[in-house]
């Protein structure tokens, strides 16, 4: 029935879907053309969009990783054990009377 020459050409699935994308792409392309041309339409503004990322600025503090908190924890250590170390104990000297 439909491999006869007057029957209507059926579209495959791939080019159905790829009319259908550009279709899409067309609708959304009409609408903000619309947004830029009507200066009548309200403006919408979304308040994500004027959120900080505090992570990710330039004066942000470097986070450190695991093997680098686990040095520093070992220097730190180390400091300490230097400090008692480092103790001057004065002497105390009798002198005989």
């Amino acid at each position: 029935y439909f491999d006869r020459p007057s029957a209507v050409e059926q579209e495959e699935d791939e080019f159905a879907d790829e009319r259908a994308e550009i279709l899409a792409d067309c609708k959304a392309l009409k609408e903000l053309a619309t947004d830029y041309s009507d200066v009548n339409k309200p403006v919408a503004v979304d308040p994500t969009v004027f959120g900080r990322s505090y992570f990710n600025r330039a004066s942000a503090d470097d986070t450190e990783t695991y093997e680098e908190a686990e040095e520093r924890a070992q220097i730190l250590a180390d400091c300490a054990k230097l400090q008692v170390g480092m103790r001057v104990e004065v002497l105390v000297q009798m002198y005989p009377c």
